[in-house]
């Protein structure tokens, strides 16, 4: 059997998730995977084309996303790779329709809690985990778990207590609790609108379920 090879633009055998467009390669079969090759069955020569074949494949795929973002973002695309790798940060928000005191007994276990201190509602960051929101005696959830820059979005809008506020595409719900702290009831209200059933559901269990008692 004549030794198989290929040529791609990339370094062989590294895996390309997380790093830049590599330089040109040639990868080549040793003598020992030939021969490996050789006594297999059919079946298990297809398998491995097929497995290799995928690699390939794969190798090329993220040699094109790479070049097309590199384009796009020239020296930032680094750093903005790395951003997409690393493991997300959820912040804490507090629900202020929900017992406090539940909510603290829920966070003692925290180390390094910290509350965030350019928004104005009760916003928190902690270097581990946090842990799954609690219910109160009223059976509404503590918190709520979400993306930090939602709040930030809420926050520009400058809310008043007894502010009338439209959310439109406001599934799955992070954007209507941020701003549901902001306001009085029942000077104060929110209407919030999703056009998809799935994530109307969705939106409606966040608010009526998992932060406050709705009438």
């Amino acid at each position: 059997m004549q030794p198989q090879e290929f040529e791609v633009e990339g370094e062989a055998g590294s895996d390309l998730e997380g790093t830049s467009p590599p330089v040109s390669a040639r990868v080549k079969f040793s003598k020992k995977q030939q021969q490996q090759k050789s006594v297999m069955s059919k079946t298990k020569q297809k398998k491995l084309a097929r497995e290799e074949q995928e690699r390939l494949q794969k190798f090329m795929v993220v040699k094109a996303f790479h070049a097309f973002y590199e384009v796009q973002y020239g020296e930032r695309w680094s750093s903005l790779l790395w951003a997409l790798h690393a493991k997300p940060r959820a912040t804490c928000l507090s629900n202020k329709f929900a017992d406090m005191a539940v909510f603290a007994d829920s966070m003692e276990s925290m180390t390094n809690l910290r509350r965030i201190q350019f928004v104005s509602v009760p916003l928190y960051d902690c270097d581990n985990r946090f842990p799954h929101p609690e219910r109160d005696d009223k059976n509404v959830y503590t918190c709520y778990l979400l993306d930090a820059a939602l709040v930030l979005a809420t926050e520009a809008l400058d809310l008043s207590p007894e502010d009338r506020v439209l959310d439109l595409c406001a599934a799955p719900g992070g954007k209507s609790v941020s701003i549901l702290q902001h306001l009085q009831f029942p000077m104060g209200s929110l209407t919030a609108n999703e056009l998809s059933a799935d994530r109307r559901r969705r939106l409606w269990k966040v608010c009526r379920k998992k932060c406050f008692q709705m009438s």
